[in-house]
């Protein structure tokens, strides 16, 4: 029911209870009136009226009272009906490639740090989530390019599991920059290839895992993936952006500081759509004290739509 009908039909409720109750203070009235005046010939005859239209007044607001709520419950149902005969199968179909029990999880140290590239720390990344089967061959890409045309050949979602940029001074290539640690499927390790190549004067460098058949026939795949890059964390403040490149029923994210970054606050904003009606949200701060190392977190019991994204910000000032 739309807005206008909705309040129409309020304004008709009022108006009801209004003449109901008018009806029922002029009844009880006449009532008063007919028990003081003795003797007069219209006393009988007004008692009674005044009888009927109290009795009446009265049954007709206890019936508008039930009618009203039956009415409130019979749009309900409606509604909810409509909602689960139209949506829930469009959520169906959406839901149906969209990945579930997304997780991702990242650490920002610098120890253990080489030499070159000081003003950089490193970020170890762990994804996993489960979808549908695999392809025969996927594959993880490094760009040396925040220029988001440059991701443009490597959009396809089923081949490519992660597409990762970097600053343009720094080489894909050098696993002290880029490296995929490991990658796994329903639990079996991927072993990958790696092949560097250059378009439009940009960087890149793919790592390339064949898939087995037997992987490949699995109704659903749970993938994991644990890769290292460098983040740049001179800056006073630092931001570390997730962006969601699939539909996902429900996602976890947490990402901590250690104390050799310096980091003073760590706080996470979200920018999400839902799909369908939202449901569970936390996020904050995950530990009360640092004992060294600060994290943040975001959950969502809910599905999120492609281009949804995950902030988190270093305050180290």
């Amino acid at each position: 029911m739309n807005e206008g009908g909705e309040r129409s039909l309020r304004q008709f409720r009022a108006l009801l209870l209004a003449i109901v109750a008018l009806i029922l203070v002029v009844s009880a009235t006449v009532l008063v009136m007919s028990g003081v005046i003795q003797g007069h010939p219209v006393r009988q005859f007004a008692g009674l009226v005044a009888s009927a239209l109290f009795s009446g007044a009265l049954t007709a607001l206890v019936f508008t009272t039930l009618a009203s709520r039956e009415t409130e419950r019979q749009l309900d149902i409606s509604l909810d009906n409509v909602l689960r005969r139209v949506f829930l199968p469009l959520r169906g179909v959406v839901e149906k490639d969209a990945v579930s029990r997304y997780q991702y999880r990242t650490h920002l140290t610098r120890v253990g740090l080489p030499d070159t590239e000081a003003d950089y720390c490193v970020q170890l990344i762990r994804v996993a989530y489960t979808g549908p089967p695999l392809a025969s061959e996927v594959r993880i890409v490094c760009i040396s390019s925040y220029d988001d045309r440059a991701l443009a050949p490597f959009m396809d979602a089923s081949r490519y599991l992660l597409r990762w940029q970097i600053d343009p001074s720094l080489n894909p290539a050098d696993n002290a920059i880029f490296m995929p640690e490991c990658l796994y499927a329903n639990g079996e390790r991927l072993v990958g290839a790696t092949t560097t190549t250059s378009i439009d004067e940009h960087r890149v460098c793919e790592y390339m895992y064949k898939v087995p058949r037997h992987l490949r026939q699995a109704s659903r795949c749970r993938v994991e993936m644990m890769l290292l890059t460098r983040k740049y964390v001179e800056d006073k403040h630092v931001i570390v952006k997730v962006l969601l490149f699939r539909n996902v029923t429900d996602a976890e994210f947490q990402c901590t500081v250690d104390s050799s970054v310096e980091c003073k606050r760590l706080s996470v904003a979200a920018n999400v759509s839902a799909i369908g009606p939202k449901g569970e949200e936390f996020s904050g701060t995950t530990y009360v004290t640092s004992h060294s190392t600060v994290s943040a977190h975001a959950s969502y019991g809910y599905p999120l739509q492609e281009g949804s994204s995950i902030t988190f910000y270093l305050d180290r000032a």
